[in-house]
């Protein structure tokens, strides 16, 4: 068994971020707090879940979906209006 260091000043997901881990806790200065934790956490790729009160590890990021520039949108868009104009237009029956 370990000692998490818990540091309320950086929220991290729903909780705080796991600052340090050591085999031994030692006094800290407030508002920072040792909990025991498993052998395997990691200090900044784990945090203490303020909801379930347990050290949970931080879930992979999600990858940033690539946004078109406007430069991009404006050449689709005028495709595709030229490609409007060229289809052949339905016959107007009155």
């Amino acid at each position: 068994m370990k000692f998490a260091l818990i540091c309320p000043n950086e929220p991290v997901q729903n909780g705080y971020r796991v600052a340090q881990v050591e085999a031994q806790s030692f006094p800290v200065g407030d508002p920072t707090y040792w909990m025991e934790c498993a052998d395997d956490v990691v200090a900044d790729q784990w945090y203490f879940d303020t909801a379930t009160q347990q050290i949970t590890i931080v879930p992979p990021a999600t990858p940033a979906v690539a946004q078109p520039t406007q430069d991009e949108i404006i050449a689709a868009l005028t495709a595709r209006i030229a490609a409007l104009e060229q289809a052949p237009q339905p016959e107007v029956v009155e």
